[in-house]
């Protein structure tokens, strides 16, 4: 089977014929970060369902559909996502599964579709019933991890991203997903400072890790250094090849570190464009250590 490089079937093959073990990757874990509208793009392999009036009346037909015609199916679930309307896409995928239920790229492809309708029930069983099938493959667990961290719930994605881990001990996505949910979990952070040093020898140009490196560096109190991480990634105030919520968050965590330098007029500068791209504010996190600390 031909995957794209997200781990997902493309449209010239999207029958799984056999199991796969772990696959690595540039995209992260940590956020919504499997890039639905890419995969679904690559799953369709065509033309775009042109918007316009015509568009409830192909979902419906779509959400009504009982012949085997996948390739409708995958027109009409990209439709959905674009509207986003991911519980109707979550729903397509299901129809779409039901004609072909070994596919578990699909099934996968379906949790993150709930995982954006904030479905996170649907979202998490659907991980584990792939994980159970695949014990030997990273993705499920990558993507489980982001949805407990999504909901806050940071010691499950810990946990999750720990079994990642062992299952790809030196791929660095893995550990820097395991060190951004310690950073989130304000759990051993010694650990996770090692973790992302060792990502980042692989990928020194990785932006998402210097990310979780320059917020462990807030947490220890070292802002000085933290900023200069953060400016290293916002370099003339963009990011490249970057999701817009995922800049937003970017730029939370950088007034952050100027909240506690005292400069609140860039402080409120940062806060503005995190949700102007779309990042919610709805926390705070103090640093951990006081300021001036100078070690780990």
């Amino acid at each position: 089977m031909n995957l794209d490089e997200y781990g997902f079937p493309r449209a010239a093959d999207f029958d799984e014929k056999q199991r796969r073990g772990p696959r690595s990757g540039a995209v992260t874990g940590r956020r919504v970060v499997l890039l639905v509208l890419a995969i679904l793009v690559a799953l369709a392999g065509a033309a775009l369902v042109e918007f316009g009036p015509e568009i409830e009346r192909k979902l419906a037909q779509a959400l009504n559909l009982r012949d085997r015609d996948p390739e409708a199916l995958q027109q009409a679930m990209l439709t959905a996502v674009q509207e986003k309307r991911f519980g109707d896409a979550a729903q397509i995928c299901g129809k779409l599964l039901r004609m072909q239920p070994r596919n578990l790229r699909l099934q996968l492809l379906q949790a993150n579709l709930y995982f954006m309708a904030g479905d996170q029930k649907r979202a998490l069983a659907a991980c584990d019933a792939v994980h159970a099938k695949l014990p030997n493959d990273s993705n499920p667990l990558h993507l489980k991890a982001s949805i407990q961290a999504k909901f806050k719930d940071y010691k499950g994605a810990v946990a999750t991203a720990d079994a990642a881990v062992k299952l790809e001990p030196d791929s660095p996505m893995a550990l820097n997903n395991r060190a951004y949910f310690r950073a989130l979990a304000r759990t051993n952070l010694k650990e996770a400072l090692a973790d992302v040093e060792e990502a980042l020898k692989q990928e020194p140009d990785n932006e998402s890790y210097i990310d979780t490196r320059a917020y462990l560096l807030y947490l220890f109190g070292r802002f000085d250094e933290s900023l200069v991480e953060y400016n290293r990634i916002l370099e003339n105030g963009e990011v490249r090849r970057r999701a817009q919520e995922d800049l937003g968050e970017i730029y939370f965590h950088r007034g952050l570190v100027f909240k506690h330098k005292g400069d609140e007029r860039r402080m409120k500068e940062d806060y503005d464009r995190a949700r102007r791209s779309g990042f919610v504010i709805d926390d705070e996190p103090p640093p951990m250590v006081a300021k001036g600390a100078t070690k780990a």
